[in-house]
């Protein structure tokens, strides 16, 4: 039989061996390969899969990072006050899709670098990560 923790695992199967490597979980929460885009002026996309192996939709209601001045939850150029993390489903970020933009930057972010960054979830609570920088993910 598999346990609570192989099932939870299964979303990230899709992700290489070098993503898996730097993932993390909140309660029922697992958060894959987080990565940010080299900045392009002041500011610049994360990204990161969240997987919800919870048995209640979640929310991602707040980023903050020392490193800009605020982040915004968006799909293309449309911005969004929360991302619904539904139950048993992935969430991907990708560029051009949802996305955290990160908006003032202090410095340039260049590949190879590590930025430290806050999620705040409605239910979950809020856990620190590292977003790596790189062009591709896995780069």
């Amino acid at each position: 039989m598999m346990n609570r923790r192989h099932i939870f695992a299964l979303p990230f199967a899709f992700l290489p061996a070098a993503a898996q490597a730097h993932s993390y979980k909140l309660g029922s929460l697992a958060i894959g390969h987080a990565w940010a885009k080299p900045s392009i002026d002041n500011e610049t996309e994360a990204m990161m899969p969240i997987a919800n192996g919870g048995t209640e939709i979640d929310y991602l209601i707040k980023a903050t990072s020392a490193v800009c001045d605020r982040i915004e939850f968006r799909v293309e150029k449309q911005k969004f006050d929360k991302l619904e993390l539904a139950v048993g489903r992935p969430f991907p970020m990708r560029p051009k899709g949802p996305h955290l933009q990160m908006i003032g930057l202090k410095k340039s972010l260049v590949q190879g670098e590590m930025v430290a960054i806050s999620l705040v979830f409605e239910k979950a609570g809020t856990i620190d990560i590292e977003l790596h920088v790189e062009t591709t993910p896995g780069a």
